[in-house]
């Protein structure tokens, strides 16, 4: 996955990757000729992945059933920033990388970007733009309500 080094991401990783090499190493003779997990090994090698070295990604995948996997219909990727004290600027830049790469991906991943913080993070994004306009029409009001109990538009903008 391409990104931004100045995006704030410095990596990230799937269950996807992780799982590969698990059977590249557990499972290598038995693999495609590309390298592969073989079609009807698939889901029983994920199941053992789970249970054993990928026991971290558990929560990250959703299977259609929990007692016979036949399809994944949701994964999660997680993303590590380069440092951990970031301004609120830099961490709207890198939600903005994550919306990029899944957009970027969205034919073949069917992916949509959410983690809790961008909750806070699109409140952050808008907040300068909309405090200015507010400041805005609070400051024209102030000048009518001036003006309509002065009565007078000259004296109204010599008071405002």
């Amino acid at each position: 996955m391409t990104l931004n080094p100045r995006s704030g991401i410095s990596r990230c990783r799937s269950w996807s990757n992780d799982f590969e090499t698990y059977y590249s190493n557990f499972h290598a003779n038995e693999t495609t000729a590309l390298g592969l997990a073989p079609e009807n090994r698939y889901f029983v090698w994920l199941d053992e992945f789970l249970q054993t070295e990928g026991r971290g990604w558990y929560m990250a995948i959703k299977n259609t059933s929990a007692l016979s996997s036949t399809s994944i219909v949701a994964a999660r990727y997680s993303c590590t920033t380069i440092r951990k004290e970031l301004t609120g600027g830099e961490l709207v830049d890198i939600m903005d990388s994550v919306v990029r790469v899944c957009k970027d991906h969205e034919n073949d991943l069917a992916s949509f970007p959410y983690s809790r913080m961008f909750l806070f993070l699109d409140g952050l994004k808008v907040m300068k733009e909309e405090t200015l306009t507010s400041l805005a029409i609070a400051a024209v009001m102030v000048f009518f309500v001036t003006l309509i109990l002065l009565g007078s538009f000259g004296t109204a903008t010599l008071v405002f």
